[in-house]
């Protein structure tokens, strides 16, 4: 059978399929990530160039990070690979470094990117530098290596540091950029420090929260205390009754005899 064009009906038919799966790759291709990226590095001895990314620029707090990583030799785009992350911070003034908490990538791709978290907790100095060194292993050359990306870490109030007894610990906001009036996800993240280099999550805390607007002397109701999720994050649910500065409460049982308190000052809009 022939159209008026005097095409095959087959040919027209693979024309049309065609257009329909070239829209679907622009839909995908739309849909991705909108990331910024912090930098590239080529570990040469692994024939592998080591691509870093964020959401935005690198702060004091939790901040979510993307990897991609590709082959020198024939820029395969590689798929599957093991990471481990280590960031440090070298304070030359002091003669002291020490890591801060981390969330190891998958070794698998999510939305096309390896993806992790760091959690700063000071901000870059001109005597102090944070340093994030990525040690993989691409199992599409089979060959491992090491790659250390410098990095800029600018400050903010999402961090707090807790001194309870002999212990301390680590208290971070998660990702409360522009809260608004009305329920809003409320997380936190919370760490041991247990070693200059060690910052294992707290898993089995209870944790309460309480808003407040000290300016109109009222808090607000039909909030949800947060719950563990995973890796030390808790997540739960704050109620904002109108626009103006607002003050939240938390508060940690991490056992009988360990309460953390601390708060947060956020400007609803």
């Amino acid at each position: 059978m022939f159209t008026k064009f005097g095409l095959p009906f087959f040919f027209v038919s693979i024309l049309v399929c065609l257009m329909f799966l070239t829209g679907c790759s622009d839909d995908k291709q739309a849909t991705k990530l909108q990331l910024l990226k912090i930098a590239d590095v080529t570990v040469d001895s692994a024939e592998t160039i080591v691509s870093l990314y964020a959401e935005d620029s690198l702060q004091v707090g939790y901040n979510r990070v993307y990897f991609s990583m590709k082959t020198t030799d024939d820029g395969h785009e590689v798929d599957d690979a093991h990471i481990m992350l280590l960031p440090m911070m070298d304070m030359t003034d002091m003669g002291m470094m020490h890591s801060s908490p981390y969330e190891m990538p998958s070794e698998e791709l999510i939305d096309g990117y390896f993806q992790g978290a760091l959690v700063f907790t000071m901000p870059s100095y001109d005597e102090g530098h944070w340093t994030l060194t990525v040690t993989f292993h691409n199992y599409h050359n089979n060959k491992e290596g090491s790659a250390v990306f410098d990095l800029m870490i600018k400050n903010s109030t999402d961090v707090k540091a807790l001194t309870v007894g002999a212990d301390k610990y680590i208290v971070t906001l998660i990702d409360m950029k522009e809260p608004q009036v009305g329920l809003n996800d409320f997380e936190i993240g919370l760490y041991k420090k247990q070693t200059m280099m060690s910052f294992p999550p707290v898993t089995s805390a209870s944790v309460s929260i309480e808003p407040t607007m000290p300016s109109m002397g009222h808090g607000s109701s039909n909030n949800v205390n947060p719950v563990h999720t995973v890796m030390g994050r808790y997540l739960g649910k704050v109620n904002f009754t109108m626009t103006g500065d607002w003050q939240v409460d938390v508060n940690a049982a991490i056992n009988d005899t360990t309460m953390l308190s601390t708060h947060y000052g956020l400007t609803v809009e």
